[in-house]
């Protein structure tokens, strides 16, 4: 009964929620025309600073809006796991939040770079390995903008010459998790 009334008011009741990658990607300078969502390994890496492979981790919101939680202010806490792959160089990759859809054919000719610079996270990556990272201001900043079925992305972005694969949704070792606790 309560379950039933915390629906229909809109009103959320506090809890841990998980949000699973609805499509993930790699985009390529190198490679511009090409998608590699079917790609077991996503990569991002940079050459001088410049980034040369971006990863694309798009999420649909189920439960922010009218489904319950409404205010970023709701939001505890929140994580993203990772699992990399493959280490080519060790450095440190940002996440970012972008209020865009992620499709599976996106390219590097067709990508946007309107990502939150705001809500950026940084990743220190030096091995294989899970890695989880505090990604509250990421959840804050997607609460704050989506809406219920509402698309939005992290964008991870290698800095400096850093060059990192993470598991894809698809792949078997993959860990990839978004999860966040509400008041």
């Amino acid at each position: 009964m309560i379950v039933a009334l915390a629906l229909t008011t809109g009103i959320c009741l506090a809890g841990t929620f998980t949000s699973p990658v609805d499509t993930d990607t790699y985009l390529d300078k190198d490679d511009p025309n090409s998608t590699f969502s079917e790609e077991d390994l996503l990569w991002a890496s940079s050459v001088g600073g410049e980034p040369n492979k971006i990863v694309y981790l798009g999420y649909v919101s189920e439960v922010f809006g009218n489904q319950g939680i409404r205010s970023s202010e709701q939001i505890e806490s929140a994580t993203l796991t990772l699992t990399v792959a493959e280490v080519a160089t060790a450095g440190t990759v940002t996440a970012y939040f972008l209020k865009d859809w992620t499709s599976p054919e996106l390219t590097w000719m067709d990508r946007s770079d309107n990502y939150d610079t705001e809500s950026a996270v940084e990743i220190e990556v030096d091995e294989a390995g899970p890695v989880t990272v505090d990604a509250t201001v990421l959840v804050k900043k997607a609460v704050e903008s989506c809406t219920t079925g509402c698309p939005y992305t992290i964008v991870l972005i290698a800095d400096g010459d850093a060059s990192v694969a993470f598991e894809s949704k698809d792949s078997s070792a993959a860990a990839t998790e978004l999860k966040y606790k509400t008041f």
